[in-house]
């Protein structure tokens, strides 16, 4: 049977410490993450919206061709 210790008043304010720096450094990763996403959005977008220009017809085709994709694989075959 294990025992426990009580937890002192500095224990328990280093933990609340610790806790607060891991937390302080997960908010900062999460909002550098989101920054890159945000980048990759941007520049998917860009490319999106320079070869629909360019090439219309392309552009067209690979949106039926990955919407038929979805559709296939999100509701199946229905025999």
């Amino acid at each position: 049977m294990a025992m426990t210790l009580p937890m002192t008043e500095d224990t328990l304010r280093s933990a609340r410490a610790g806790l607060e720096r891991v937390e302080e450094a997960a908010r900062d990763q999460i909002q550098a993450a989101g920054s890159v996403a945000k980048d990759g959005v941007e520049l998917a977008r860009e490319f999106v919206e320079r070869n629909a220009r360019e090439r219309p017809l392309a552009t067209l085709g690979a949106a039926l061709s990955v919407g038929l994709l979805l559709g296939v694989v999100l509701f199946g075959r229905r025999d």
